[in-house]
């Protein structure tokens, strides 16, 4: 048995991560808050590289492992809930969820 990681394809077709995307991100530089949980610590600062409808890039100083729920504050346009998805070396992926309570982004300014 193969302990390489399987590929994800549509009909036989190998489909890239960025393909898979429901929503289109928009390259930007915006600075924020990310708390952990819902907003139960006061955060650290944050800069979100870019941005869809559905979740956001960030970059930060200090990483937040462990933490799959997350509140993130954008100075632009308020307050998100996403869990984490990605972890890297000084950023994080992050999907925006609870559609209910939360807005979608206006990523057009």
């Amino acid at each position: 048995m193969s302990s390489k990681p399987m590929r994800e394809t549509e009909n036989g077709v190998e489909v890239r991560p960025e393909d898979r995307r429901q929503h289109k991100r928009r390259p930007v530089f915006w600075t924020g808050k990310l708390s952990r949980g819902h907003g139960q610590d006061s955060g650290i600062s944050v800069n979100l590289m870019d941005i869809s409808a559905g979740g956001a890039r960030i970059t930060m100083a200090e990483p937040m492992y462990g933490c799959p729920v997350v509140k993130l504050t954008i100075d632009r346009i308020g307050e998100f809930t996403g869990e984490v998805v990605w972890e890297g070396v000084g950023d994080i992926g992050i999907r925006f969820v609870d559609p209910g309570v939360n807005r979608e982004p206006d990523v057009a300014d």
